[in-house]
């Protein structure tokens, strides 16, 4: 097939040339195996939106030695086999591993806006029905309120917010109020 000629952003070109000699690759070779793997996305029903935050997820998970084929339904199960048995130990250990989250994300997002960022950035990748914080407008501090809906039992709901406290406890912040019950956590956070 002969070669053809796509028009692109001076800037997109800049950058498309940069990545391909990092990759030690022609620009030919790099434009056509970038152009590929987005077609076979395309072709799953993906879309451009999906591809960055799908892979970031994948990529974290794998530092953090993240198992992304585990079905929700499992962690359901194991919850609510050792919740009623000791509740107390296991919450511990979910917020352990919030921190153990918290610690690796702030590599990425030191500071809350850029952890605000990054789960916006992630609401689209989490398997969840909401998964979104934002910021409340109040000029006294910096509030913000982090929602997490999903179709969990009751014991892997509170479970999750013991996480997500875990993770929130790694930046200069108190939660202020809490609802953690039917699959819906709802934090309102305060920076310090």
């Amino acid at each position: 097939m002969a070669r053809t000629n796509i028009a692109v952003d001076d800037v997109i070109a800049a950058r498309l040339a940069d990545e391909a000699t990092r990759a030690n690759k022609t620009l030919y070779a790099f434009s056509n195996e970038c152009i590929e793997a987005v077609l076979k996305i395309f072709h799953d029903r993906g879309s451009a939106d999906e591809i960055y935050p799908f892979w970031l997820q994948t990529k974290m998970s794998k530092e953090l030695d993240g198992m992304p084929w585990l079905n929700r339904g499992l962690l359901d199960s194991l919850v609510k086999t050792f919740y009623p048995a000791n509740s107390d130990t296991l919450l511990k250990i979910f917020f352990q591993y919030g921190v153990v989250l918290g610690s690796y994300v702030r590599l990425r997002a030191s500071n809350f806006e850029d952890l605000l960022s990054l789960i916006k950035l992630f609401g689209s990748s989490i398997p969840a029905r909401v998964f979104e914080m934002e910021r409340i407008d109040d000029q006294s501090e910096k509030r913000y309120v982090f929602r997490y809906v999903s179709g969990i039992s009751d014991d892997t709901t509170v479970c999750v917010g013991k996480y997500m406290e875990g993770l929130f406890s790694c930046y200069s912040s108190s939660i202020q109020s809490k609802t953690s019950t039917a699959g819906v956590v709802e934090m309102e956070i305060k920076v310090i």
